[in-house]
Parts: structure tokens; sequence; C-alpha cells
């Protein structure tokens, strides 16, 4: 269950920032398939951190913000943008202690919201004065935007798209078998029950998704996983970094 967290303004920064720390390693869900770390935060998690009363506490308190003389009546336009248009990048950003200034200088660029998530990248950032900003900072973001860009998968659908192989919203994953042709791992894997949705046909009472198992296969192109027997007890697909999942019932 995810837990609740309220930033007091109060705290200085930096203890905002061990709360927050603490909070997203507690909520951060990991573990092992196809070889490399999955991770991801539960859509309620994020939902959590990136409420108005958190933003507004560590914008206030920021201390980038502070020595650009930020005014208070500019915070409150920033906290408002931030919640309006990017809570998963606040989190993201959070998450990896960029501060508030680098938000804001982010959100300046095009394309830099939460509607434009994953984030191109080859994407790099320059201040007001067109000062590049540290590539440092920003492939810092880049590598850990994996987190919130976990998909919402719809049962029945076969054409989805995932951007991270590492940022899948899979809690349970169990090898079971290697096929001898290709590189064809098989996992028993369970999906976070928030990044599932019920077939569109599915009748109210018959979503079949909450705590459901199923069997998990890769293949080099959604043609070979149609041909493939797996297919016949297929529930949904889609396509990731180049390879194409089928997931069934197991």
């Amino acid at each position: 269950m995810t837990l609740s967290i309220t930033i007091s303004p109060a705290l200085s920064s930096s203890s905002q920032y061990s709360l927050i720390q603490n909070f997203l390693l507690r909520n951060t869900i990991t573990c092992t398939i196809f070889g490399e770390e999955n991770a991801f935060l539960p859509i309620s998690a994020i939902q959590s951190l990136a409420t108005r009363t958190n933003i507004d506490a560590v914008i206030y308190q920021d201390p980038g913000l502070s020595a650009i003389h930020f005014p208070n009546h500019s915070r409150s336009y920033f906290s408002d943008q931030v919640y309006k248009y990017a809570k998963k990048l606040f989190v993201v950003a959070m998450s990896e202690k960029l501060g508030m200034d680098f938000l804001r200088i982010l959100m300046r660029e095009p394309h830099t919201v939460d509607k434009d998530l994953p984030l191109n990248m080859a994407l790099r950032v320059r201040d007001e004065n067109n000062v590049p900003w540290p590539d440092a900072d920003t492939n810092r973001l880049l590598g850990a935007q994996r987190l919130v860009c976990a998909p919402r998968f719809t049962m029945g659908l076969y054409k989805q798209i995932a951007p991270f192989r590492s940022g899948l919203p899979i809690v349970q994953a169990r090898r079971v078998s290697v096929r001898k042709i290709g590189e064809r791992e098989v996992y028993e894997v369970k999906f976070h029950d928030e990044y599932l949705r019920p077939s569109k046909s599915a009748e109210p009472g018959e979503d079949g998704v909450v705590g459901r198992g199923f069997v998990m296969r890769r293949f080099a192109e959604m043609g070979e996983a149609i041909k493939d027997q797996s297919f016949e007890k297929a529930v949904f697909g889609f396509m990731c970094e180049s390879m194409y999942y089928l997931v069934g019932d197991l």
C-alpha cells in the first residue's frame, strides 16, 4: 500500500529531500526481468507526492530559487504550472535532488512537460541567458524518468507501446523457461493493478485485472508473435525498445 506524505514548508530543504527520498525508497517497486533491474513508481505514489501542498512547500524552501531572488508571486505561478503540467517531472527531479531551479529552466524548453514524457534522450537545457545547464543534471533526469513512465496497458489490445524495458509496471517476475531458438525467455509475471485496464468489451465485474498472473514472451516483431502458438492464449501485447512482448494466460 502506498504511504501518504505531507511536506511541511517549515522544514529545511535538506529535511524535505530526506523525507522524499525515504518515501520514494519505500514505494519504488523493483524486480529483475530479462537480465536487468526493472523499477517504477505506482500511480498512487506519484499522486501522493505531487500534491499542490507538497509542491508549494518544496518551492518555498528551494535554495536555488532563493539564490536568484525568485519573488513570492513567481513562486506561486511556478508552483501552479508544476501542479498542472509537470507532476511526474517534479517527482523525478526530487528523486535526483536536482532542485526546483533546474525544473523551472527545464520547463522553459519546448516539449518538456508530463504529456511529452518520455523526454528525448538527446535533450539539452539552456537558461534564460542561453547558458547551457550542466549535461550531468539533465542526463540524470533523463535516466530516472523511467520511474514515472510506466505505461497503462489495456487488455485485448496488441499494438500498445512501452518506452522503457527497465520501467515496465511489473511487480513480480520469474523466468520459467528458455527456448532454443533466438532470445525467447518466458516469464511468469504480475503487473501492478493500477497499470492494467480491462478490455473495452469487458462487462462490469468481469475485468479480470486485480491480482492476475500472466505469462510473458518476447519476439523480434509482432508478426513473429502472431505466428507463435502462444498467441492463441494471448491477453495483450506491446512494443518496447524494438522488441515485441506478448502477454497471455498462465
